[in-house]
């Protein structure tokens, strides 16, 4: 009996001694959250305030990556790709504290993707991350912190990325180091383990689309009529493919946009919202075709307000954000969320909230380039 009691008595000690750590490590996670909040002068670099908050707390081998969409996986790819975007809004802004806060944001995200590929490392932690929302410092005590390397062949797609990135930052030896790297393997990158929507990776298509940016492949990933947003072909097509089949696809977006448009309406819709706004604005930079100003200020409406739900889908407030659940990064200011979901409805009292609250990784990235474009306009 006296065993049994010390053993009892042993279990309750370990729970309330994780209790309290858990608690000291929430508190913790909150203070470092608001000692590390900076000034900041315009509404771009609020935007760039995710990326800090985003930044993985956990123990990896390698410091300075972004959690992908507010949860505790790190997959190297998704760090790239929105490095990528935001090495294009660094491209693309005027104004110079906007620029050198874009560097800043980008700058430890290389790093990570760097160290990570130096290791063989693709991805840390996996889908059994859902299983508990603790603070990082908790959750790594119980729950596995998996570490995944390379398959054979893969990482072609984080050296394009790369390689792009440099070219964006002006930076050519970078550029041409990383472009070898991609000779070199053959391989798109997929998680392991993960996601409850399927594995994450690239598609084939923009895979074609990294290339023929790169100078790989002579033959750009063409956009459907059907495609919103800024998807890489449709960015790849802007940026250095035929501009009449740009416009031809802007057209489409132009005559069959409407605040109540079902084509959005799915998770994450918001996000092809401001990367129609993206493509839109270097269409016009490139060619100086400015017939679609009104679709721009239609769609930087909606999402700032003027919709159906009369909801600024940047602007939540406070504990609303997916992440805030999982490690406190519960303010978050001038941070775009999916937004409607195939219902058609924006609830934020609804049991999965996460599937209009959540921020994507890649799709803040996305916000800034629409913002850091339009800004210069």
């Amino acid at each position: 009996m006296k065993r049994k009691t010390y053993i009892l008595g042993g279990i309750a000690f370990v729970v309330l001694a994780l209790s309290i750590f858990g608690v000291w490590s929430w508190q913790k996670s909150l203070s470092n959250y608001r000692a590390e909040t900076t000034e900041t002068t315009t509404d771009l670099q609020d935007s760039l305030v995710f990326f800090e908050r985003n930044t993985s707390q956990h123990t990896d081998a390698v410091f300075g990556c972004w959690y992908d969409a507010g949860d505790y996986l790190v997959f190297s790819p998704r760090t790239a790709e929105a490095a990528w975007y935001l090495s294009l809004a660094y491209k693309t802004a005027q104004n110079k504290s906007d620029k050198d806060a874009i560097l800043q944001t980008i700058l430890p995200a290389i790093n990570c993707v760097e160290e990570m590929d130096k290791l063989g490392h693709k991805q840390y932690r996996d889908a059994r991350s859902h299983a508990s929302r603790l603070p990082p410092e908790l959750h790594t005590l119980v729950t596995p912190d998996s570490t995944y390397s390379y398959s054979p062949g893969e990482g072609r797609d984080v050296a394009l990325f790369l390689s792009l990135i440099y070219t964006n930052l002006g930076n050519i030896s970078q550029a041409e180091f990383w472009l070898d790297k991609a000779r070199e393997r053959q391989q798109i990158t997929k998680s392991e383990e993960c996601c409850e929507e399927g594995p994450l990776m690239i598609s084939e298509t923009d895979m074609q689309a990294l290339e023929f940016l790169a100078g790989l492949s002579t033959t750009p990933a063409y956009p459907s009529k059907a495609i919103w947003g800024g998807q890489l072909p449709a960015i790849a097509e802007i940026l250095k493919g035929d501009p009449e089949r740009a416009k031809r696809v802007l057209s489409y977006v132009d005559e069959n946009w409407t605040p109540e448009n079902t084509d959005f309406k799915y998770i994450g819709g918001n996000y092809d919202i401001v990367g129609t706004s993206a493509i839109t604005c270097l269409f016009e930079k490139r060619t100086g075709d400015n017939s679609f100003r009104n679709l721009l200020s239609n769609l930087d409406d909606y999402i700032h307000g003027k919709n159906p739900y009369n909801q600024d889908f940047t602007k939540l407030g406070k504990d609303i954000y997916h992440p805030c659940a999982w490690y406190n990064a519960c303010e978050l200011p001038n941070t775009l969320v999916n937004g409607v979901d195939e219902s058609g409805e924006f609830d934020l009292n609804r049991k999965d909230v996460w599937r209009i609250s959540e921020v994507q990784t890649v799709g803040q990235a996305v916000y800034v380039l629409s913002e850091a474009c339009t800004l210069s306009e």
